[in-house]
């Protein structure tokens, strides 16, 4: 890991797509739970 700015904005880049999968994921978790227990 050296102190180049491309290799930092790409790391960056991927925790933002990697937080708002997991986001997505506990959404469809949330939903689906509220639909079971609904029915």
């Amino acid at each position: 890991m050296g102190s180049n700015p491309a290799s930092a904005s790409a790391i960056n880049g991927n925790w933002q797509i990697i937080m708002i999968s997991t986001r997505l994921v506990r959404m469809d978790f949330l939903i689906f739970i509220l639909s079971q227990t609904s029915v």
